[in-house]
């Protein structure tokens, strides 16, 4: 493109994966210090499962 708006595109995910790794750096971090850890987690279907009993929710994307 004559922009130059495919090298933007890369720059901009570049940019992101690195503050999402300076993120999780420094909450590794402050957890280590307050003796907690962290536990990383695929989030692949993550947003299917009730946060208080684990249990499968099976409802449509206009419920959630």
């Amino acid at each position: 493109m004559p922009n130059g708006q495919l090298a933007k595109s890369g720059l901009n995910k570049s940019l992101q994966h690195a503050a999402t790794y300076q993120f999780l750096e420094v909450l590794e971090y402050v957890a280590w210090k307050l003796g907690k850890r962290v536990i990383k987690v695929d989030p692949k279907s993550t947003s299917q499962y009730c946060w208080q009993c684990l249990n499968k929710l099976l409802e449509t994307l206009s419920q959630r």
